[in-house]
C-alpha cells in the first residue's frame, strides 16, 4: 500500500502524483473512509463493493477496518493506484 502521495507501491510501479491516483483511504481509528477520485475507481467499487448499506457520503464509502486491506488489494490488482 502507498502510505504517501508520492511514493509508489511496492509492485514497483514508480512515484505516484495526485494526477495519476484513483482513490484514497483515510483512517479515522474505529473507519476507513474510501474515496473514488477517478471514474475508474467509482466504477470498481460500484461493482464489487455492496453499497446498499448506509453511506452518508455522496462517492465515498465507510469501510470497517478488518475489509480494508482486502479492498485496497483488490483495487490495486485491478490496476488501479490507491494512496493510504
Amino acid at each position: 500500500m502507498t502510505t504517501e502521495p508520492n511514493s509508489g507501491p511496492e509492485s514497483g510501479l514508480g512515484k505516484l502524483n495526485w494526477e495519476t491516483i484513483d482513490a484514497s483511504v483515510e483512517n479515522h481509528g474505529s473507519i476507513f473512509i474510501i474515496r473514488p477520485l477517478s471514474n475508474t475507481a467509482k466504477d470498481w467499487l460500484a461493482k464489487y463493493v455492496d453499497q446498499n448499506e448506509y453511506q452518508p457520503y455522496r462517492d465515498a464509502i465507510i469501510v470497517e477496518p478488518r475489509y480494508v486491506d482486502d479492498l485496497v488489494t483488490g483495487m490495486q490488482k485491478g490496476g488501479l493506484h490507491v494512496s493510504v
